[in-house]
């Protein structure tokens, strides 16, 4: 038997160009889910590239949430009155229509809607469920450590429950916008699961939109599964 690494797991890749053809079905409704942050406006121009590529609709939708973000907060867990949801709700509106105005919506057709919420994931995993929205865009803070342990994150919260696909985005440090125009390299990492045959099936949806190259990654952990991978 060959000798390999301990310590470094097994990679295996494959690539293929996708041939461009109209795929069946495909990304018609397309959910953009902003607490209109500035880290939720990083995913706001691949959001509105993607629609204009696919052609679908891109629900523009906000959670008006009336309490405390932060833990510490005295009104974190206090229940909001009319006045506080009515503002919050004012305040949100006018900044989700700047958003919808901008130059990164231009060419994109943009359904607005804005739902109070106690749980913002649960309102957006609801809003993707009556809508039959097909692909979930969205920001995440990548907080690490106590803030995440304290805060949670709706991203992952919306991850690991919706029944569509979710393209998140990280915060980037700098906190500058980077827009999506092109995409040209898809990387998917499988498991020969079926959640990743679904994570497939999107991604070669976005390749063929793009004329992009996909590379399917699977890895090896031999330390732990060497016996299901015999020579």
């Amino acid at each position: 038997m060959s000798q390999r690494s301990e310590t470094t797991p097994t990679v295996g890749v494959a690539e293929r160009t996708p041939v461009v053809e109209q795929p069946r079905g495909g990304i018609r409704k397309i959910l953009f889910a902003t607490d209109l942050s500035a880290c939720a406006r990083q995913a706001f121009a691949p959001a509105t590239s993607l629609a204009r590529r696919c052609q679908a609709e891109l629900h523009v939708f906000h959670a008006v949430v009336g309490y405390g973000q932060d833990a510490y907060d005295p009104l974190f867990s206090a229940p909001p009155s009319a006045e506080t949801y009515g503002a919050a709700a004012a305040a949100a509106e006018e900044r989700r229509g700047a958003l919808a105005r901008s130059s990164c919506a231009a060419g994109a057709k943009i359904v607005i809607a804005q739902r109070p919420a106690f749980r913002p994931a649960a309102a957006i995993l609801e809003y993707a469920e009556r809508e039959g929205i097909d692909l979930i865009v969205m920001g995440t803070h990548g907080r690490s450590g106590a803030g995440r342990l304290l805060l949670g994150s709706v991203a992952e919260e919306v991850m690991r429950q919706a029944t569509c696909p979710v393209l998140v985005m990280r915060q980037l440090e700098d906190g500058k916008n980077r827009p999506v125009s092109l995409v040209r390299h898809v990387v998917v990492p499988v498991d020969f699961s079926l959640p990743a045959r679904e994570a497939l099936i999107a991604a070669g949806e976005i390749a063929l939109r793009y004329r992009a190259r996909v590379t399917l990654l699977h890895v090896i952990d031999e330390r732990r599964w060497a016996e299901a991978y015999p020579e």
